[in-house]
C-alpha cells in the first residue's frame, strides 16, 4: 500500500512526506515504517467507525511525523 502511494503520489503529497523525512535523515525503510504506521491507523479508525478515508486527517498525521524528526 506504501510503495502504490509513493509511486503515484496519491494522495497528492504524500511523496514530499517521504521526501522531507529522507532529507532529516530517516532510511528509506524507516519512511517506509512510518507512512505504514499512520495508513494502518486509518484502515483501523475507518473499519472501527464506518468512516471513510479522510485524506486530510491522513497527510496532517504524515506532516505530525515530520515534526517528530526536527
Amino acid at each position: 500500500m506504501v510503495e502504490r502511494q509513493l509511486a503515484a503520489d496519491d494522495p497528492k503529497g504524500v511523496v514530499a512526506i517521504a521526501s522531507e523525512l529522507a532529507r532529516l535523515g530517516v532510511s528509506r525503510h524507516d519512511v517506509r515504517h512510518e507512512i505504514g504506521a499512520v495508513a494502518a491507523k486509518q484502515v483501523w479508525n475507518m473499519m472501527n467507525s464506518g468512516s471513510t478515508f479522510d485524506e486530510r486527517r491522513y497527510l496532517a498525521e504524515l506532516r505530525k511525523i515530520i515534526e517528530s524528526y526536527r
